[in-house]
């Protein structure tokens, strides 16, 4: 019985062995081949498929405004809060809101009656105290009165006199006038209102030319900045202004480190307002007329320096660049691209070093 069960161990022994030998040595199965493809995309070297779209611009020589790129604000050349100096009911509101209005013109007036009789009262006694100091006068002269009463016609005469200007003052205070010429805005009274002394009435705000305030790095004061050009922009508004620096503050912010300037812009067209913010400020205080400059979205910032991508041979091919001075939206190259090269300004990071790309200028 045992030798039996030893025989059918053997036979199953060496039937898996027949099995393995037909199968692996004998007939093996046809090799399959497991590695994918060799990638060619479009963009590779190998070319041959579809051309990445990319934004370009065609390289040149143009003029560059070397200086700094800040955000300011525009202010009035002159503005005041006008206000009355004495109290009374208001009579007369000679304007309208946002009226332009000359320097000296009567804008309200505050009721002055009783100034105005008080002033005629002065009057008449101012006659009667001349007519009383010239008879004092004559008889003086002929030794018929005594020195003390001339001198008491003479006070009285001088007293009077100038209860005469203290009454033409206060009427004047009774009048509010535009100091200087400019637009008025809004006022807070009404015709017939009591007003009191000091009450806020309107604004007043001289816009025929604008000051344009903002700063600057310590850096750039060693640069003739009086009487530099200043160009900047507005929100809503393609236009570029320039204004004229006029001033400069002689003492810089010691927390920003910044010297603030001043400038001043001709606003007689009316199209600037104060308080608007003005961007993309740039300080001409020297100008390069022979400038290779670039989109600044195109230059890359590298840790061995700064590359653009150039179009050469409808390949993208990236080279290292020595950048200059810029403006709020150009760089000046100095080494690494020349006048005609294509600099690719869009897709930056899809791009590959030899890639197909199909160009469209801007």
């Amino acid at each position: 019985m045992r030798s039996l069960l030893y025989f059918c161990i053997a036979v199953a022994v060496l039937a898996v062995a027949g099995y393995y030998l037909y199968t692996r040595v004998i007939s093996p199965p046809p090799k399959m081949n497991t590695a994918a493809p060799a990638a060619n995309p479009g963009g590779g070297r190998g070319g041959g498929g579809r051309a990445l779209p990319v934004s370009v611009y065609i390289a040149n020589y143009s003029d560059l405004s070397d200086g700094v790129s800040r955000v300011g604000s525009l202010l009035a050349n002159e503005t005041v809060d006008l206000a009355s100096q004495t109290s009374g009911r208001v009579v007369l509101i000679n304007f309208e809101e946002g009226q332009w209005v000359e320097q000296g013109t009567l804008l309200v007036k505050i009721d002055d009656l009783d100034f105005q009789a008080q002033l005629t009262r002065a009057e008449h006694q101012f006659a009667l105290a001349a007519e009383r100091l010239r008879r004092q006068q004559i008889l003086f002269a002929r030794d018929a009165v005594s020195r003390e009463a001339f001198d008491q016609a003479q006070t009285d005469y001088n007293m009077i006199e100038a209860d005469i200007e203290l009454l033409k003052v206060r009427i004047d205070r009774t009048e509010i006038r535009a100091p200087f010429s400019g637009v008025i805005g809004f006022r807070t009274i009404s015709l017939g209102a009591y007003l009191q002394a000091g009450a806020r009435v309107a604004t007043l705000a001289d816009i025929a030319t604008l000051k344009l305030e903002f700063s600057i790095p310590e850096r750039n004061v060693f640069r003739k900045l009086e009487g530099a050009t200043a160009r900047f922009m507005v929100q809503g508004s393609e236009k570029e202004y320039t204004a004229r620096i006029y001033a400069v503050d002689p003492v810089l912010d010691v927390r920003t480190r910044s010297v603030v300037l001043r400038a001043l812009y001709d606003n007689r067209d009316g199209l600037l307002r104060p308080a608007m913010a003005a961007t993309r400020i740039a300080v001409e205080t020297e100008r390069t007329p022979t400038a290779l400059l670039v989109p600044s979205e195109a230059v890359i910032p590298d840790v061995d320096g700064r590359t653009v991508w150039l179009v050469r041979n409808n390949r993208a091919v990236q080279v290292p660049v020595k950048t200059g001075n810029r403006t709020a939206d150009m760089v000046e190259i100095l080494e690494g691209v020349a006048a005609g090269d294509t600099v690719i300004t869009s897709g930056l990071l899809q791009i590959r070093q030899g890639q197909t790309v199909e160009p469209v200028t801007f």
